[in-house]
């Protein structure tokens, strides 16, 4: 898992049954995407580093 952030938006990207799923916390919604590889994930995320 990891967690990053996307401007002001806090991001949590896992794995999920081969894909990828990127859980973006707005200020008044949560949004998911599915994504098929980690690079289109991480695709103008800020720094993404790994969940302790």
């Amino acid at each position: 898992m990891l967690r990053g952030t996307d401007g002001a938006k806090f991001v949590l990207v896992f794995p999920l049954d081969g894909a990828y799923v990127r859980v973006t916390q707005g200020r008044f919604m949560t949004r998911a995407t599915t994504h098929a590889d980690l690079a289109t994930v991480q695709a103008g995320d800020g720094d993404s580093v790994p969940v302790d």
